[in-house]
């Protein structure tokens, strides 16, 4: 029997392992951030230096951390605010980011879970806040689209502030009205007030006639 195939094995076992731990593949659709013991020290494929496929890292002692360079959903769990007219309203709120500062962003959050409900946070805490300066009646239709932008302005200066390394893309507000436990009697006052307003149209009618 040979002795030498069997060291043999083992080196060629141990080339393969030192290989697969210099040499990685980066997606075009990902950015690799590189860790070495534990530091982040450089970023393949980031956004605006374009640059995957096969790339080499120092083996046992850098490791690669993959995060998505294309843009990243987040559907806000649903919120209850109070407008200025003391109304409660549920919201529930759509956030669109992208990973900006890979470096930055591992280095805050670490991995994309994190960052999402950091994000959640940040955006639930804004559009109380913001929301909370309008009415009902502007949250549900009358300004929306400038509450929005207002709120967009506040997440974006948060976020730089705690240095998350993103950048906000949009937020949207799926859906905005008052709790189920009081629509009915909302929508019964609103429909009082209009059949008093036709009322009262009607009455002025007939004495401008008379």
């Amino acid at each position: 029997m040979n002795r030498s195939l069997p060291v043999l094995g083992i080196l060629l076992a141990g080339a393969l392992i030192v290989l697969s731990q210099t040499f990685f593949i980066v997606d075009q659709r990902k950015q690799a951030v590189i860790v070495r013991l534990g530091e982040p020290v450089r970023v393949i494929n980031a956004p605006g230096d374009p640059g995957p496929g096969l790339k080499i890292k120092v083996p046992f002692v850098e490791n690669v951390v993959m995060f998505d360079k294309r843009n990243l959903a987040i559907e806000a769990a649903q919120e209850e605010i109070t407008a200025s007219d003391q109304q409660r309203l549920v919201v529930d709120a759509f956030v669109r980011y992208r990973i900006s500062q890979p470096l930055l962003y591992y280095r805050t959050l670490r991995d994309e879970q994190t960052a999402s409900d950091r994000i959640e946070r940040l955006v639930n805490s804004s559009l109380r806040q913001v929301l909370g300066t309008a009415t009902s009646t502007e949250i549900i239709s009358g300004r929306r689209e400038a509450l929005l932008a207002q709120t967009k302005k506040d997440v974006v200066a948060r976020a730089a502030a705690s240095r998350l390394g993103i950048q906000i893309i949009d937020i949207r507000i799926k859906r905005a009205d008052y709790p189920p436990q009081i629509q009915e009697s909302v929508y019964r006052r609103m429909q009082t007030s209009r059949q008093q307003e036709a009322a009262q149209e009607e009455e002025d009618q007939r004495v401008r006639v008379g």
